[in-house]
């Protein structure tokens, strides 16, 4: 699993456009302030090891939050970047298993 954090004052996001069929389509628009944005990758190889990379990406994530007394956390997912991209499904269970994870900080 790769991560990119940023400690952010501010970060604006908007949907664009649905890449997978058959999830539900969102449109939204949102900013947060004085966060943590991860953006995750899961890859192939950690299909065969989600515990272990869902407990390194929190301890990543929570980390990081410490250091900057962030409370609040914005996880995204990107693979456009990758070349060994895990399915759908792996990804968004691994994102949602770090999502609600007990974080290390106070959210």
């Amino acid at each position: 699993m790769k991560l990119l954090m940023f400690n952010t004052n501010e970060f604006w996001y908007k949907t664009f456009s649905k890449t997978i069929e058959g999830v539900e389509t969102v449109e939204k628009e949102e900013s947060i302030s004085e966060a943590i944005v991860a953006f995750v990758n899961a890859e192939k190889d950690d299909e065969g090891r989600k515990d272990e990379v869902v407990r390194k990406a929190v301890d990543n994530i929570s980390w990081l939050a410490r250091k900057n007394a962030r409370a609040k956390i914005l996880l995204h997912a990107f693979a456009h970047l990758s070349e060994s991209k895990s399915s759908p499904e792996f990804a968004q269970a691994a994102i949602e298993e770090i999502w609600t994870a007990p974080l290390k900080v106070d959210r």
